[in-house]
């Protein structure tokens, strides 16, 4: 008869206390630091809304559906802009995402599933998990060239986009 091991406890937070997670911490504060130092505007508002939506949208069928799932077939420009534009979400790199993803979906509500709410609660399942340092760089399948060109941007094209924005007709002017 085989046993199972008992699922690992959550870590306690000073465990969280990595330069992963200031890293994470520090992009929300520095937004809200960025609407007291620039000031507020609708304009602002519709586009960090439209931004976010967008970016949700293109991760759910980036990362989510076509890379982790193979849930559909296109062509490799248009991965590649799918893999850009979800990595502009900042959810690390597609290898890491779907990775991930199907090492949940293989050990679901196991001791080795990567995020499960059932044995570890909601706050770890859907926060604690990715900056903790247990699931950083398990790769479960092989990369391929539009994968592999993308794999180090997951952080550099969002803080791109960021500086771009500044000098666009939608930053906002005090």
């Amino acid at each position: 008869m085989e046993t199972v091991a008992a699922p690992t406890p959550a870590p306690t937070w000073t465990q969280y206390v990595r330069v992963t997670s200031v890293l994470f911490w520090g992009v929300h504060v520095a937004a809200l630091a960025g609407v007291f130092y620039c000031g507020w505007s609708w304009r602002g508002l519709a586009l960090a809304s439209a931004s976010y939506f967008v970016r949700m949208f293109v991760v759910t069928a980036a990362y989510h559906r076509y890379f982790a799932h193979r849930a559909f077939k296109t062509s490799r420009w248009f991965q590649l802009l799918l893999a850009i534009g979800a990595q502009s979400a900042a959810q690390k790199g597609v290898l890491w995402w779907a990775s991930h993803h199907r090492w949940h979906h293989k050990y679901s509500d196991t001791p080795r599933d990567v995020h499960s709410a059932k044995l570890r609660g909601f706050w770890y399942s859907h926060l604690g998990w990715i900056i903790g340092e247990n699931w950083n760089e398990r790769v479960v399948f092989s990369s391929k060239s539009i994968v592999s060109a993308t794999r180090r941007m997951y952080f550099s094209l969002p803080a791109t986009c960021a500086i771009l924005r500044r000098w666009t007709r939608w930053s906002v002017r005090r």
